[in-house]
């Protein structure tokens, strides 16, 4: 029998195939698609978890009767959080309450801009809160209301002037240049001189009611009105602030 002896290959052509097979790899690779560079950025497309896949669909499978009473049913049970939450807050349901925009003083006549209606819980409304902003427009108060304080009807006048004044006193008319620098709701002693020049309290404890252009409206106690009109009609008046904070104190 005949022995076929190797065929011998000559490096260079063993070379020339290594090479050959080199490039072709290397087209390949340069013909297979490229990430984008958003790809590279922002990394794979994000993959929402294996359940809400099969939640979705269950959801794609059911009819449309299913679905509606589906969403129904989650909007019923979500509707009842939420007023069970309402009316479970310790301090009860909101209520709608009357509020002062800003710091309103006594005597101030209550304009649109000055109050507003805010939502306070029910057992944090003062007694006598007003409710109707409407309702206190064109009123007087009777004392100061700082800023986001409700607004109740013992602070309220109706009726003019005459709804400021306390009760047991009466309102004595004061030049507005005495005043100066005072507001409504100050408490006040007004002072004159005797035949003998000496100085003597007329009203102890008195309130500033109103103030307009010229005069200057003070409730002093009943018993005191004659004698502090007749000081004022001299002309011979001094008006004595009282301390903000505390009682006052003093003879009457």
């Amino acid at each position: 029998s005949r022995t076929t002896a190797p065929t011998a290959v000559a490096p260079s052509t063993a070379r020339e195939a290594s090479k050959s097979g080199a490039a072709a790899t290397a087209g390949q690779l340069r013909r297979m698609p490229r990430p984008g560079l958003r790809t590279l950025v922002e990394g794979r497309p994000f993959a929402f978890p294996a359940a809400i896949d099969r939640a979705a669909e269950w959801w794609a499978r059911q009819p449309p009767r299913v679905r509606v009473l589906s969403l129904v049913c989650v909007a019923a049970m979500m509707l009842a959080a939420t007023t069970v939450r309402t009316f479970a807050h310790p301090y009860g349901p909101a209520a709608a309450v009357v509020v002062a925009r800003t710091t309103l003083e006594a005597g101030t006549t209550i304009t649109p801009h000055d109050v507003t209606i805010v939502r306070w819980p029910r057992d944090l409304v003062p007694t006598a809160a007003v409710e109707d902003a409407e309702s206190v427009v064109g009123t007087t108060l009777r004392g100061a209301v700082a800023r986001g304080v409700p607004v109740t009807e013992d602070v309220l006048s109706h009726t003019g002037l005459s709804g400021l004044v306390p009760p047991g006193h009466m309102a004595v008319p004061i030049p507005s240049d005495l005043l100066t620098d005072l507001s409504p709701g100050a408490r006040v002693d007004v002072i004159t001189a005797d035949a003998n020049g000496q100085g003597m309290i007329v009203a102890h404890d008195a309130r500033i009611v109103r103030i307009e252009s010229d005069t200057g409206w003070v409730a002093v106690a009943a018993a005191e009105r004659a004698r502090t009109a007749s000081a004022v009609a001299t002309g011979r008046v001094v008006i004595a602030l009282h301390a903000t904070s505390g009682p006052p104190t003093g003879p009457r």
